[in-house]
């Protein structure tokens, strides 16, 4: 293996495990802000929603994606338009 070419792979791992570090880093925020109460979380919208529809439009990480519908789920919730958990498990029957 050349120099140039472990450089290269250490530049990727390097690029992985900071993308991962971020990926984490925005899960615990979007888990934090989940922790709020609903009137919080409602003054928290405006500060968070344009940033929180850039990551749901490029985001490629699974728990990240997850994070990001839990969020969009309770602000459902908040303003009414979408079924409640009960309704979700209970066939539709709402």
């Amino acid at each position: 293996m050349t120099v140039t070419h472990r450089v290269v792979v250490l530049m990727l791992q390097d690029g992985e495990a900071h993308l991962r570090s971020s990926v984490e880093t925005l899960c615990n925020m979007l888990q934090l802000v989940d922790e709020l109460t609903d009137r919080e979380f409602h003054a928290m919208l405006p500060l968070l929603f344009s940033a929180v529809v850039q990551l749901m439009a490029h985001c490629r990480d699974r728990q990240l994606r997850e994070s990001l519908a839990r969020w969009t789920y309770r602000v459902g919730l908040i303003f009414e338009f979408a079924a409640s958990a009960d309704c979700l498990t209970s066939a539709g029957k709402c």
